[in-house]
């Protein structure tokens, strides 16, 4: 009956042990679980803010295109000024030449 005991014991230590191995694997794979959580989050709020950018992305471009284009014509008008000037300077040098 002893060694019957005994083995019972053995027997009870040895799931013991499994049962402590099982739970350190179950406590690692809550704990990866909970880190892929947080990265689905954080992709989710990736994606939330890159939507938002999209869908603000042909305003900005038609903006920026109005935007080049009021610079455009402003270069334009300096540039006929200065042409203007430079013709004007360049006939005056002529008049006091002669």
């Amino acid at each position: 009956m002893h060694k019957g005991v005994q083995k019972y014991q053995e027997t009870l230590r040895k799931y013991d042990e499994d049962r402590s191995k099982v739970q350190v694997l179950v406590d690692e794979a809550k704990l990866g679980e909970d880190g892929l959580k947080a990265q689905v989050l954080s992709f989710e709020k990736d994606n939330c803010a890159l939507k938002e950018q999209k869908k603000s992305f042909p305003l900005k471009l038609l903006q920026d295109a109005k935007d080049w284009q009021e610079k455009h014509v402003r270069l334009s008008e300096e540039i006929k000024v200065y042409h203007k000037t430079q013709t004007e300077l360049e006939n005056a040098l002529v008049h006091k030449e002669n």
